[in-house]
């Protein structure tokens, strides 16, 4: 019952313990950007693809692999001769890159040269 006992008075301050306060909160670090990332803003006009970036990757070793490109919205996009054999297309769950593989606006039926994404690509095969 609300009301019964004697009425409580107000700790005195000063017979408080004292608690610290918990250290400020360091910033967290910035995320890394992931190995391999790619942006079209980094490339300008040479920027190869459709969309803004992606992340290459390569499956191998000694600079010889499969050469990836991981869109942002997770499809991955064979590269390179070697991951577009359809054995490995079919293995590593990759997609032909053509739909993503931006035109040369300079001339007409060509694309822009996807050479230096495969490149980036396989150079992570050494690593």
């Amino acid at each position: 019952m609300f009301g019964s006992g004697p009425p409580t008075r107000p700790a005195d301050p000063a017979t408080l313990p004292v608690v610290a306060a918990p250290p400020p909160a360091r910033p967290a670090a910035p995320p890394q950007p992931p190995r391999g990332l790619l942006r079209a803003a980094e490339l300008g006009d040479a920027w190869p693809f459709t969309v803004p970036e992606g992340v290459v990757s390569c499956v191998g070793r000694d600079g010889l692999g499969f050469a990836i490109f991981t869109a942002p919205d997770g499809t991955r996009y064979a590269l390179n001769g070697a991951a577009k054999s359809r054995d490995v297309m079919s293995r590593l769950n990759l997609h032909d890159v053509a739909p993503i593989w931006r035109s040369n606006p300079d001339v007409p039926g060509l694309k822009v040269n996807i050479g230096p994404a495969i490149d980036a690509a396989l150079k992570l095969c050494t690593m």
